[in-house]
């Protein structure tokens, strides 16, 4: 079977077929290509994960600008509590919002902004009235993006000099500053947060104005 009679030539012809070579090299080519296009969509697709689930330094740092211009402009002056601060931290007296059993509560409590030099996060912390006196860290936060730096400068007008200057460090001491010991905020906060991006990094600067602040020229007795 499969063996038939040539008329022509009167030769016996084997008429099994099978594969040329051509049209092996074909669908070796063919599948070649699908295997390529699966491929290139499959890693494409990891990609737009990746980059979906990536930390983005510039909205980390957006959400962290937002949450301490909401501080600033909630800050006040109370007995106890000063507004202080240098080049790498910052703590005021403001109205925070404590979890509680029966809800969400208003009080007046104490916030702090510092980058923690151990794992390079920026943390944001508050404690309420009791806490600060017990010298306690209430609730915590930190933002995922990881800082080389954070810098605060404060805006001050001296009445004396007629000028503006921008200061690395502020202490609300009532002396030094010729200021009233109830007047002693800065006019304004400029915070510029250097983030690591790979093997590059970005800086980004904001300038928070404290609409509670204003200034009185200290009285000489």
């Amino acid at each position: 079977p499969g063996l038939a009679l040539d008329t022509r030539t009167g030769l016996a012809q084997d008429r099994r077929t099978g594969f040329t070579l051509i049209e092996i090299l074909l669908v070796v080519s063919l599948v070649s290509v699908v295997g390529l296009a699966l491929y290139s969509a499959f890693s494409n697709s990891l990609n737009i994960w990746d980059k979906i689930n990536r930390d983005v330094p510039a909205e980390n740092i957006d959400i962290f600008f937002d949450r301490i211009a909401l501080d600033l402009r909630n800050c006040f002056i109370f007995s106890g509590m000063n507004f202080e601060g240098n080049n790498s931290h910052i703590a005021f007296p403001a109205i925070i919002k404590i979890q509680t059993t029966s809800g969400v509560q208003e009080q007046i409590g104490q916030v702090s902004y510092l980058l923690n030099s151990r794992d390079n996060k920026i943390y944001r912390r508050q404690s309420n009235f009791s806490e600060v006196y017990q010298g306690k860290i209430g609730q915590e936060r930190k933002w995922d993006s990881t800082v080389s730096s954070i810098r605060f400068y404060y805006y001050y007008y001296d009445s004396e000099d007629e000028e503006y200057y921008w200061l690395d460090s502020w202490e609300s001491k009532g002396s030094g500053l010729g200021l009233e010991k109830k007047e002693e905020f800065p006019l304004s906060v400029r915070v510029r947060v250097t983030v690591k991006d790979g093997d590059s990094e970005q800086v980004f600067t904001r300038t928070i104005s404290i609409p509670f602040s204003h200034y009185t020229p200290r009285k000489e007795s």
